[in-house]
């Protein structure tokens, strides 16, 4: 049962600030995956079931408010170097549940919650008074508790534009690195052949059952990566149903694979595949409503050199595309429309329209499966796109393949 001084948060968190899902003030959950790393978050350290205050869960955003309350504020904090008292305080309690959310403690039944946007809050005093109350913010970023120096109650779409500033900030500068890495390691290939490569390569590391070559690449020579990477951007392409002709497109353009001495007889393929498969894929999951992947191109075209005016090649810039997307919130749109792009490049604008028409799928009230359906629908019929380029076009078709399709209507095409 929830003491007065939880109800008047409660309240205060459900009246006066905006939240899109309702506060939790029995200790409890309804998410299965919080409710067992709390099964072992006690604070006395038996192992058994910890409760913080309150707690606010928004599952569609991957978003968790954990909140510790302490009625006095000279309760609110231990020795701020120790902070070994989670029974007593509300700092050194709020820590101490959030730790459970680390991913090094985590299971692989909740591993997954790594990837959430995770708060805690530690708030003691009244909050109907002004002067006698404290609260400190926390977040979990790379496996560690930081403190966000925000010591008031924000909305929910205050806290969750905080996150997205953060992931674009880490986002951006991880993919600098490795773009920058990569054409290091290519820096006796032509210019031209780099970008066709960067696309055979990510199509190559496919998440597929069926993908051997992801799985053994490892383990094989630099003759051997070089032969099997065009073999199996086709049998992966064929799988997903992409028209021969396209396919066609791209393994002609890996034929430099068969004379370049220099990637026949090191180790730079495995060494970039190892690369995009640790340190640049896994940032393709990160989020969702933002083109990471077309980001990553343009940052790796910029070190290659390739994006130039005078080629013919200018990338629409994220801030435009994101403009143009945001847009569309003056427009009904619905997922009936169709989203086009007559020189789509790697495929930014379409991908941002796709999320947004699956946004607001999500959000239709629709059970799962005739949402997978609208989506998958949407992707299929409702996304149409042309590239002259041929380079562009291979990274297009790439790009689509890792935002979980949407090149069924992509041509490699001149539009007029």
């Amino acid at each position: 049962m929830a003491n007065e001084n939880e109800l008047e948060l409660f309240y205060f968190l459900t009246n006066k600030c905006e939240y899109s899902n309702r506060w939790e003030t029995k200790k409890c959950n309804s998410n299965p995956y919080v409710q067992k790393v709390l099964d072992k978050s006690s604070k006395r350290g038996t192992g058994e079931r910890g409760e913080p205050d309150l707690i606010y869960c928004n599952e569609n955003e991957k978003f968790l408010i954990l909140l510790e309350n302490k009625y006095d504020v000279k309760d609110h904090q231990s020795n701020e170097y120790k902070e070994d008292n989670p029974i007593k305080y509300a700092v050194d309690g709020i820590k101490h549940y959030l730790s459970f959310f680390l991913e090094e403690n985590l299971d692989e039944s909740t591993v997954h919650l790594a990837d959430w946007k995770i708060l805690g809050l530690a708030f003691s005093g009244d909050i109907r008074d002004k002067y006698n109350k404290r609260m400190d913010t926390f977040y979990i970023q790379d496996n560690q508790i930081i403190d966000m120096n925000n010591h008031i109650f924000l909305n929910e779409e205050d806290y969750l534009s905080f996150f997205n500033n953060l992931d674009l900030e880490e986002i951006t500068s991880k993919i600098s690195k490795s773009s920058k890495k990569i054409n290091e390691k290519l820096r006796s290939t032509e210019t031209s052949n780099r970008s066709i490569l960067l696309s055979a390569l990510l199509i190559s590391l496919l998440d597929r059952e069926s993908n051997d070559f992801r799985r053994n690449y490892k383990s094989s020579n630099p003759d051997t990566i070089c032969d099997n990477i065009p073999r199996t951007v086709k049998k992966i392409l064929k799988e997903e149903q992409v028209e021969s002709e396209k396919i066609d497109i791209l393994i002609n353009q890996l034929s430099f694979l068969k004379t370049d001495l220099d990637l026949r007889n090191k180790n730079i393929l495995r060494e970039i595949l190892d690369e995009l498969k640790d340190n640049v894929i896994p940032l393709f999951k990160k989020k969702n409503n933002y083109d990471i992947i077309g980001k990553f191109y343009s940052e790796f075209l910029r070190y290659a050199g390739i994006t130039d005016v005078k080629k013919g090649i200018v990338l629409t810039p994220q801030h435009i595309t994101s403009l143009f997307t945001s847009l569309v919130e003056l427009l009904d749109l619905s997922p009936k429309d169709v989203i086009f792009d007559p020189c789509c490049g790697t495929g930014s604008f379409l991908i941002a329209g796709m999320n947004k028409i699956n946004d607001i799928i999500d959000h239709s009230g629709d059970g799962v499966d005739l949402r997978n359906k609208k989506k998958e629908e949407f992707k299929k019929e409702q996304l149409l796109g042309f590239e002259k380029n041929s380079t562009m076009y291979s990274l297009a078709i790439s790009n689509m393949l890792f935002r979980g399709d949407g090149k069924s209507k992509v041509y490699n095409l001149d539009f007029f």
